[in-house]
């Protein structure tokens, strides 16, 4: 079973709420009714007629978003005051975006939809190793193609060419199959699974690159950590608080 979530930055607990259909181009011939809005072109054929009509043409017209047959969480964020959802009307009175997560609950797929300036997705891709760690963390990048908001498959290839294409003076030596457009994580050899080495995006950066954030973990041997206690004395209605030396942190 899909489990669908919706979280709404402002909450409308509402019945049977609906919301125009916005469509490039709208085309209306015999009796026609209600509220509609495109944002190319709108056409009255012969034999339109009406009692109750009306039709506007918006170029940041909302256009309501699909969504893939998956496990996903949808964000909403209200730009302006409104007491239906169907008061959107343009792009700019919301700010949307999806989650799409794998049959383990894992996130596979980050989208800011119409993030873009040209109002396209951007698109983060998610993906773990052997072991279901995220080794990797990508980078997000502009996805033209596809329908907007839906779940477009393993992206890992495209974030690569994109990086590659539009930031090549970061991966000088490196090609568009190759490009570390993440950050990375070089775990221990074991259950605890504890970071050794973290590499950031661009060549210069990549693993074992010379450049990583590198971490120890270390044990203490005997009379090597002090051990301290706070230990408090009650005189004229106060306490005093003292740090005082407490031998030593017992080895490892």
């Amino acid at each position: 079973m899909k489990n669908h979530i919706y979280t709404l930055a402002v909450v409308l607990i509402m019945a049977n709420m609906t919301m125009a259909q916005t469509q490039p181009t709208l085309t209306f011939s015999g009796e026609s009714s209600g509220d509609h809005i495109a944002t190319q072109s709108i056409t009255l054929s012969p034999g339109f007629h009406t009692t109750s009509f009306s039709a506007k043409i918006l170029g940041d017209a909302y256009l309501p978003v699909a969504k893939s047959d998956e496990n996903y969480i949808f964000t909403r964020s209200y730009q302006d005051g409104m007491t239906a959802a169907s008061g959107i009307s343009e792009n700019k009175d919301v700010i949307e975006s999806i989650t799409y997560f794998d049959g383990l609950g894992r996130p596979m797929q980050q989208i800011g939809i119409k993030a873009a300036p040209d109002k396209e997705d951007i698109i983060t891709h998610v993906e773990y190793d052997g072991f279901g760690r995220q080794d990797k963390d990508w980078l997000p990048y502009h996805e033209p193609s596809g329908t907007l908001g839906t779940y477009r498959g393993n992206k890992a290839s495209a974030t690569r060419s994109y990086y590659k294409a539009n930031y090549g003076a970061d991966f000088p030596t490196m090609s568009s199959t190759t490009a570390n457009a993440y950050s990375e994580k070089d775990f221990e050899p074991s259950p605890l699974n504890r970071v050794l080495k973290q590499a950031a995006p661009g060549e210069a950066w990549k693993m074992d690159g010379s450049h990583e954030i590198e971490f120890g973990y270390d044990t203490n041997t005997t009379n090597e950590v002090r051990l301290f206690k706070v230990t408090t004395t009650f005189a004229n209605n106060t306490y005093t608080p003292s740090l005082v030396q407490s031998g030593y942190y017992t080895a490892g």
